[in-house]
């Protein structure tokens, strides 16, 4: 049971994170409203006064709020900003501000009224030329520096502050949700196999849970996506669709509800194979074409099952459509037939790319000679246009890079290694991070992680030659990104 004072200090938080938002959406409308309007004009005012008012709620007894950077991340006091889709260009800019600057950030101190703050706002664009003089040029500012009356420029932090989560705390915080998700999607799926309702509240709740791990640790889900020795194939792709769908979904832009209701409707895009016979769903040779008429039932047989949960809500609605056009391919070529004028919507689109991919990837769970990742990554870009979207195409390759995670690599230096995380930037596409692999007692030793983008461009070491078969040099795969993603930290 949850004490009384636990759930005090939990809406506590909530609060002060509400709070601290609240502060900075002001700050930034203010800047931006002073960049359109005169000081004078009444929007401008009022956009003062809503700053004045969020600082002084938030400042309560405290005497100042500061609004400070620790590393890649901005925090107002003791609340640490998640950067959440929607709120991106918002953190990018004032992070970059003090960035530029060579600051760790602001104090405002709780007194300040509109007038001191509409002071400080007119100075905003000349901060950088108010602290030469503190600083070196293009140095980090190592003295408190006052702005105007109410404000002072800080110092800049060289280390992160100690409530940050280490990188190895995050990437256990990206395991444990990674396995609550494969419960729920074991839990959805023999319930609706059983003839049970579908239970989206649940899954949405899950779902939530993956969209705020995505946002600090969108590499190490992308990464876990790529192990197949979780669980049954079923439960374990619908995770990965969603996970993969997500990431996709975050790298378009979407607000974080539309993140969540990308991420459901990819968990149950599948839900019709709940109908299925198993002897065809698990046939692992070729479908003849009784068996084909069969699967192909599923799209609209998941959508006929997500209808019995009864009650019809904008997520149900969309659910459904992904399950029905999830294999209705970007021209329309694929099925059910739904007419001609029909179209994929986005959210479809979304996860029809990142079905296929973990459905290719996966192969090699039941395959004599399964797919390679970068054989995958070549087979999407050979169906751009027919079955895919190209411009989702293009980014989902941003995303997971030319050699995605799980791809057996020839270095131009000769040595082999295992991508493990996916690249950091669209111009590094094809210059991951990666796992190298040293000739042991019986087989191969994992190495260290080399991040070939750190490199120079022109360091064999730092290049991918090709793409190799992991069978042709017996290499498990599976095992070197377990080692790498679940082995205790």
């Amino acid at each position: 049971m949850v004490s009384t004072t636990t759930l005090l200090d939990l809406r506590g938080s909530i609060a002060r994170g509400d709070l601290a938002w609240r502060f900075v959406r002001a700050f930034f409308t203010a800047l931006q409203t002073r960049r359109l309007r005169a000081a004078e004009d009444p929007q401008m005012v009022a956009r003062l006064q809503e700053f004045s008012e969020a600082l002084a709620r938030l400042a309560a007894g405290d005497g100042a709020v500061r609004l400070q950077r620790f590393g890649p991340h901005l925090w107002v006091g003791r609340t640490r900003l998640r950067p959440l889709p929607e709120h991106r260009l918002l953190l990018r800019s004032v992070l970059g501000d003090f960035e530029r600057w060579g600051i760790g950030g602001l104090e405002f101190q709780s007194d300040a009224d509109p007038a001191a703050l509409a002071s400080f706002i007119e100075l905003y664009p000349t901060v950088d030329r108010c602290l030469l003089a503190a600083r070196p040029e293009g140095g980090r500012l190592e003295v408190v520096v006052e702005l105007s009356p109410q404000v002072r420029a800080l110092p800049a932090q060289r280390e992160l502050n100690p409530e940050e989560m280490t990188p190895e705390e995050a990437r256990a915080q990206a395991r444990r949700t990674f396995f609550r998700a494969l419960a729920a999607a074991r839990s959805v799926t023999r319930q609706c196999a059983l003839g049970g309702l579908p239970e989206l509240r649940k899954t949405r709740a899950v779902v939530h849970e993956m969209v705020d791990t995505l946002v600090e640790e969108e590499f190490s889900l992308l990464g876990m996506t790529a192990i197949q020795n979780f669980d049954p194939y079923t439960f374990q792709h619908s995770v990965h669709v969603s996970i993969l769908s997500m990431a996709l979904g975050q790298r378009l832009g979407l607000s974080r509800g539309d993140l969540a209701a990308l991420g459901v409707s990819a968990m149950f895009h599948d839900m019709g194979k709940t109908r299925v016979p198993k002897e065809v769903l698990h046939k692992p040779g070729r479908f003849d074409d009784t068996e084909w008429r069969v699967m192909r039932t599923h799209p609209l047989s998941g959508a006929r099952e997500l209808l019995r949960t009864g009650s019809v809500s904008d997520l149900l609605v969309q659910v459904m459509l992904v399950s029905a056009e999830h294999h209705l391919r970007f021209d329309g070529s694929g099925y059910p037939p739904l007419g001609d004028s029909w179209q994929q919507g986005l959210f479809a689109r979304i996860v029809t790319l990142a079905d296929c991919f973990d459905a290719m990837t996966a192969s090699r769970i039941y395959m004599k000679r399964p797919f390679t990742p970068d054989a995958v990554i070549r087979y999407l870009f050979e169906n751009s246009g027919r079955m895919f979207d190209p411009d989702l195409l293009r980014l989902f390759v941003e995303m997971v890079g030319l050699y995605p995670v799980g791809s057996l690599v020839r270095l131009e230096s000769g040595e082999l290694a295992v991508v493990a995380e996916p690249p950091t930037q669209a111009r590094e596409v094809d210059r991951p991070a990666v796992v190298t692999l040293e000739p042991g007692g019986q087989g191969w030793r994992v190495g260290s992680v080399r991040r070939l983008a750190d490199g120079a461009p022109v360091d064999p070491r730092c290049r991918i030659q090709a793409g190799c078969h992991p069978q042709d040099h017996e290499v498990d795969v599976d095992a070197v990104l377990a080692q790498v993603y679940l082995e205790a930290a």
